[in-house]
């Protein structure tokens, strides 16, 4: 059982890695537009959230036997899979948390 929990630990880990940093880019995307009323961020960087979030929610739908929600992204994220996991490798903390 511990065996379990902990592989299930690390897995976890490994999928939130990605919303963390996701949620840094956001929160330091509000702090730069501080004041304002309106926020502008790139085409990438809104494909990169998306992209990150609908793997969250792929991985978590296949670990939990759920069914992937239907969702107008997919199809396009589905083409570009590899350059998408390239492009969101996160290095491992050197002695700490991320976040």
């Amino acid at each position: 059982m511990d065996k379990i929990s902990s592989d299930f630990s690390k897995f976890i880990q490994r999928r939130i890695a990605p919303l963390k940093v996701t949620t840094n880019l956001l929160n330091d995307e509000m702090t730069l537009a501080k004041g304002q009323e309106e926020m502008i961020l790139s085409r990438v960087a809104v494909e990169s959230i998306c992209a990150t979030l609908e793997m969250f929610i792929e991985d978590v739908d296949e670990l939990t036997g759920g069914s992937p929600a239907s969702s107008g992204g997919s199809s396009s994220r589905a083409s570009s899979d590899q350059q998408s996991e390239k492009r969101f490798e996160i290095p491992k903390p050197q002695g700490g948390r991320i976040g």
